[in-house]
């Protein structure tokens, strides 16, 4: 495993460029093939949804989730007519500019993947499974609290969660008014922890269990991004990293 992103570059290096043909036909003739402008909507949209969709467009108003799924399903059939094999629709819905604000806290746009995300999922679906949640944890921090029994979050790895204002460096409620996630949430949150801190030491319970010496520190840890370029010496504004 450790070795899979070596291979993967090696594998990008040998492989050959492909050879791009020059259109025939004037740039006017196919501009604009691939985009689902409103005449592919018109022929792909029932109407009901076509209209509500404009309307929205012309007027910046939200869309409601029946109306979203409809086009999302209007768009993945004409995505198949066009010859696609795998699909996915993001959208970024028209909002009262809670992207912006959230953006200016926290520096960043929400990705399904993050826990905001997920923890509005598990809100909405699955409250039981959140009102029972002691700490809310990235992977790192759960198994370090499983080898110490201390509870933290490491700042790097929260600074890509959206959970923390990168202005203040702390966790700030105003984060999760934007998000429409629950008061009560920041309860369950660690305190922060910078990555070079001993944040605890190896109980017995966790020797027994992994075979480390009981009392051994435990670090906070560094996002592997942090980390890839700490080891390539991108330490300041002039430099950048490229992480396969």
């Amino acid at each position: 495993m450790s070795q899979l992103r070596f291979k993967v570059v090696e594998t990008a290096f040998d492989r050959k460029a492909l050879k791009v043909e020059i259109p025939k036909e004037r740039p006017s003739e196919y501009f604009g093939k691939y985009v689902f402008n409103r005449k592919k909507m018109l022929e792909y949209l029932p109407k009901k949804t076509y209209d509500a969709l404009v309307y929205a467009i012309d007027n910046k108003e939200p869309l409601n989730r029946e109306i979203a799924d409809s086009v999302a399903a209007g768009m993945k059939q004409w995505a198949i007519d066009n010859g696609a094999k795998h699909y996915t629709h993001w959208f970024h819905p028209l909002t009262d500019g809670t992207a912006e604000k959230l953006f200016s806290l926290t520096c960043q746009s929400v990705m399904a993947c993050q826990p905001v995300a997920l923890l509005r999922w598990l809100m909405e679906h699955e409250p039981d499974v959140l009102s029972r949640t002691q700490y809310i944890f990235d992977v790192k921090d759960y198994i370090r609290f499983r080898l110490t029994g201390e509870a933290h979050a490491e700042i790097t790895d929260m600074s890509g969660s959206n959970l923390v204002n990168l202005h203040t460096r702390q966790y700030d409620p105003q984060i999760l008014t934007l998000l429409g996630l629950d008061a009560s949430i920041s309860e369950k949150l660690p305190p922060l922890a910078d990555s070079f801190a001993c944040c605890g030491r190896v109980t017995a319970e966790a020797a027994a269990l992994s075979g480390l010496r009981e009392g051994t520190p435990v670090a906070a840890g560094l996002f592997d991004i942090d980390a890839c370029a700490i080891a390539m010496n991108v330490v300041d504004g002039e430099d950048i990293a490229s992480i396969a």
